[in-house]
């Protein structure tokens, strides 16, 4: 459940493609909106399963159902494409247990 603007938004975990910080915020994007909200990302990581979510970045989680390929590397990092053509960067210090866990 995510609290946005004084609503409460019931979010099934299946349907969140990814989920970006944003300061004290998160944007959540899932199959059909984004919602914003005041949360941490590591308070939403500890609500979230383990074995479908995994962060690529300090400030990124991605749903690993949604991935669709991981791209070759670049000057700026590895990027990670999911199935609606969003392109994620990984950092080098989570690159190791994305590519172990994809």
């Amino acid at each position: 459940m995510l609290k946005v603007d004084g609503e409460h938004h019931f979010v099934n975990q299946a349907d969140i493609r990814w989920i970006e910080a944003q300061g004290d915020y998160i944007r959540v994007h899932t199959t059909q909106r984004n919602l914003l909200t005041r949360m941490t990302l590591t308070h939403a990581l500890e609500q979230l399963s383990a074995a479908r979510f995994v962060r690529i970045h300090k400030s990124c989680v991605v749903n690993t159902a949604f991935v669709r390929c991981l791209k070759p590397t670049t000057a700026w990092g590895r990027p990670l494409e999911l199935d609606d053509g969003t392109t994620l960067n990984i950092s080098r210090s989570y690159r190791g247990a994305v590519e172990q866990l994809l």
